[in-house]
């Protein structure tokens, strides 16, 4: 090899590094012998043994020693704890000296704490009635509120029955309470405490089942899902539940729904709201009256019942920032009627139907629909004078009604995306929507009845027709209330009695009474009396049946026959079926229906569970009866318990208050769903 330019480093390096590390070898091994590297604290590995073992037996020695006596000492948690709770003042009540503070209208108080106030009797409410109602949920609010669920089957088509309860209060009487005057002894209520008016925060009704010949336990009813209600605020009771109440009290809508729920979205909308404050009805003998007199009385019942809440309906949606729907539907007519107004008119627009104002309409619509509270000119903007008022984002608190905080209503223009805000808009925006298409199929409805009763000869008094109520029912004397039970049965008998609730002027006022009036200021409402209870009202089980024509001497065999009119309710509706029937044959079957309507079912099960037994001649009956059908009495008896026996009476049956409610039922359904076919026509 040739070694010209490597140098002597370069030729010896691997003989460099070998040596090195034989070295240091040969080192470490020397220092492993010659000394102790692995003693720790003095320890070597092979004595660590028995010193852990010497350690082991010196701990095991103090273990099993005797115990050690600790010194008892005085417990001080009691006494901490009883100091921290108790005051820091050294009297129990710090006298002010200062000077004297306004409490409102002109009232003085030198802020002592050792004046009385006059206290509170408000008067009970009264006029308490009963109204039930069938029809089926919207399949759509059942998905939306889970726990309805449990109250409907999806099978039977969501049907559902539940009673109203209604009372009539007397606002003058509870406002003659708050603003008593005071006297030598007692001071006046300051007009501040209660922000000089009566607010409403809940509506309490209770309920008796009858069981047999005694009522049951009485029963709070609970609020309804999908109903606002201040219930858990108030019974809270802390100050940020107290902010939180009076806040929400600031919004006309927000009072209106606590005293006068909507009922939730049904089928056929058959609710309408109950009146204890119109004058009772004078009773009439319908046994006295014909056939055609009878037609012309329901009419009219109905006629003034849904002009009623049709009025109802229309000052509502007008206090939420809507308007007549009927007003657009004439513009909507009036320009079909105009060359090119409608789809197939001469040079109208054929893509969109009215043309461009039809489209003007529309963005309108959607505009309002997709942006809630923004600009101010969808409802709930500045100066959208809306029943829904509005909430500041930057300090939380509710607005004026209708003066829109930050020019949008709900937010800074709708700029910023609050999504509970979002959604309480959108439900106003659906129950204006609702409310609608509630005015339209009641104006249907109106018209119909009035047209069938010009038919019958009947000449209306247009003195008849309601006046606009105003958006506040707060703002008169006195103020229909009411309430919904939904958790009722079929077949069973209630009665209810309203307590109302409001806000108590005293409430976390403690510093401004005397010790002896403290209990004043404890709860967040102030109750009125308890009402009277109502009348007994009974929830028709789904199939019910009334005899109205009975003869002992006709049939087959001679042993006589009846008619009788079996109801059944049946997808959100009821519906009606007239049977001949012999003794020993059951009461009702199944039927085809005949009906073409859409939406009826195919066939209904009129079935009772009842069989005739025997047809007896009355022997009370005079020659009128007889011809009128009223010659014979019936007694029927229970397939599934033969020990339930009744007599059924045609003459009582004809004019039961039951068959005849059941009867209107039955003529307003096909109604419904005869307009509803030609409206679709």
């Amino acid at each position: 090899m040739k070694k010209k330019g490597i140098t002597i480093w370069e030729q010896h390096l691997e003989h460099i590094v070998l040596g090195a590390s034989v070295v240091f070898l040969l080192g470490f091994g020397g220092w492993q012998l010659t000394r102790s590297p692995n003693t720790v604290s003095g320890v070597a590995p092979g004595d660590a043994d028995a010193v852990l073992d010497a350690a082991v037996q010196s701990l095991s020695a103090k273990l099993d020693g005797p115990a050690i006596e600790l010194p008892e000492y005085d417990p001080a948690a009691d006494d901490f704890s009883a100091r921290l709770d108790a005051s820091v003042s050294p009297s129990p009540r710090m006298l002010v000296s200062a000077p004297a503070v306004d409490l409102g209208d002109g009232a003085q108080g030198d802020g002592d704490g050792e004046r009385l106030y006059v206290t509170l009797d408000l008067p009970a409410p009264d006029r308490v009635t009963v109204q039930t109602d069938y029809d089926a949920l919207d399949p759509a609010v059942v998905s939306e509120l889970p726990e309805l669920a449990e109250l409907v089957d999806a099978s039977l088509g969501y049907d559902i029955e539940w009673n109203t309860i209604a009372a009539r209060v007397d606002l003058s009487g509870l406002d003659a309470q708050f603003r008593q005057p005071g006297t030598d002894e007692r001071s006046a209520i300051p007009e501040n405490w209660f922000g000089g008016r009566i607010s409403i925060v809940d509506v309490r009704i209770e309920r008796q089942v009858r069981d047999g010949d005694r009522w049951g336990d009485v029963e709070l009813v609970r609020t309804i899902p999908g109903v606002r209600s201040l219930r858990a605020d108030v019974a809270e009771g802390t100050e940020s539940a107290r902010e939180l109440v009076t806040s929400m009290l600031e919004d006309p809508a927000v009072r209106r729904e606590i005293v006068q729920p909507e009922f939730l979205p049904t089928r056929n909308e058959t609710w309408s709201a109950p009146d204890p404050l119109a004058a009772e009805p004078g009773e009439f003998d319908a046994g006295d009256l014909s056939g055609e007199e009878l037609e012309v009385q329901r009419l009219l019942d109905r006629l003034m019942r849904d002009r009623r809440e049709q009025q109802r309906l229309l000052d509502r949606l007008i206090a939420m920032g809507g308007r007549d729907p009927r007003e657009d539907s004439g513009r909507e007519e009036r320009e079909q009627e105009r060359p090119g107004g409608g789809s197939g008119g001469g040079g109208g627009d054929q893509s969109a139907p009215g043309g461009e104002r039809e489209d003007e309409r529309r963005t309108g619509r959607e505009g309002r629909r997709a942006a809630p509270g923004g600009g101010g000119g969808g409802g709930f903007g500045a100066g959208g004078g809306s029943e829904g008022g509005g909430r500041n984002q930057g300090s939380g608190q509710r607005g004026a009604p209708g003066s829109g905080i930050g020019q949008g209503g709900f937010g800074a223009g709708g700029e910023e995306d609050n999504s509970a805000e979002r959604r309480e808009a959108e439900r106003q925006e659906r129950s204006r929507e609702r409310m609608a298409r509630a005015i339209e199929q009641l104006d249907r409805r109106i018209t119909r009845a009035q047209q069938q009763l010009q038919d019958l000869g009947v000449v209306l008094d247009r003195q008849l027709e309601p006046e606009p109520t105003g958006g506040d029912p707060l703002a008169g004397d006195e103020l229909a209330v009411w309430g919904f039970d939904i958790d009722v049965e079929p077949g069973r008998t209630y009665r209810y009695r309203v307590t109302v609730d409001l806000y108590n002027p005293f409430f976390r006022r403690r510093i401004d009474l005397s010790e002896a009036q403290f209990d004043l200021a404890d709860s967040m409402a102030v109750a009125t009396r308890t009402s009277e209870w109502s009348d007994p009202a009974q929830v028709l089980p789904p199939t019910s049946f009334f005899v109205t024509e009975a003869s002992a001497d006709d049939g087959r065999l001679g042993m006589g026959s009846l008619k009788a009119d079996v109801f059944r309710f049946q997808e959100g509706r009821w519906w009606k079926e007239t049977f001949s029937i012999e003794p020993g044959e059951p009461i009702g079957a199944a039927r085809r229906v005949r009906s073409s309507l859409p939406g009826a079912p195919e066939e209904i099960d009129y079935g009772t569970g009842w069989f005739v037994l025997d047809v007896v001649r009355s022997l009370t009956a005079g020659e009128a009866e007889r011809s009128a059908g009223f010659g014979a009495e019936v007694i029927v008896q229970r397939m599934e318990a033969a020990g339930e026996v009744r007599l059924e009476r045609p003459a009582v049956s004809r004019v039961d208050r039951r068959r005849l409610d059941l009867d209107r039922m039955v003529s307003e359904a096909e109604d419904a769903a005869r307009m509803e076919a030609a409206r679709g026509e």
